[in-house]
């Protein structure tokens, strides 16, 4: 169960390495002279320690709270560069679904993908649909479309569609 208090599914072992390391080394490509930030919970030690001593050249952040808003708003505003977000446990994630981001003339992207997350998601009324195959998980947000993006009309419409979309 993902939201198990106290679960440390980052650091859960996933091809014989921790899944943050996964997920790190495929990001890590030979001619991409971007840094690599991480966003995690300022209160998450144990994470922070792996981090700090197995991965010394990414940049961690700890957003104020642990909202998505903040969480958001910490790694899109870190510096004046477009931002490729790579969320979530990716344990099927290849170096050439990371590289299809960065080499794409999309100014903003979702990620499909080929394992879907489950079901897709009905409305109780049936006019809408959240597609499994489609995720977040993987996200392109050019630096001119970050405060659209964050902009509380989305935000309202996120949860508007969130609230529709809910199970019973």
């Amino acid at each position: 169960d993902p939201s198990k208090i106290g679960r440390q599914r980052h650091l859960e072992i996933f091809h014989n390495q921790p899944l943050i390391s996964y997920v790190i080394n495929k990001c890590e490509l030979s001619h991409n002279i971007n840094p690599i930030y991480v966003v995690i919970n300022k209160e998450n030690n144990e994470l922070n320690n792996y981090l700090t001593h197995n991965h010394p050249d990414i940049i961690i952040l700890k957003p104020h709270t642990q909202t998505m808003l903040d969480t958001f708003k910490t790694a899109l505003y870190i510096n004046d560069n477009s931002t490729l977000i790579v969320a979530g446990d990716l344990t099927n994630l290849q170096s050439k679904h990371f590289n299809a981001f960065l080499n794409t003339d999309y100014k903003c992207s979702m990620y499909r993908l080929k394992h879907p997350w489950g079901k897709n998601l009905k409305s109780k009324d049936k006019t809408l649909i959240r597609r499994a195959d489609i995720g977040d998980s993987i996200l392109l947000i050019n630096k001119e479309m970050r405060d659209e993006y964050l902009s509380q009309k989305n935000i309202d419409n996120a949860k508007m569609y969130f609230n529709k979309l809910i199970i019973n």
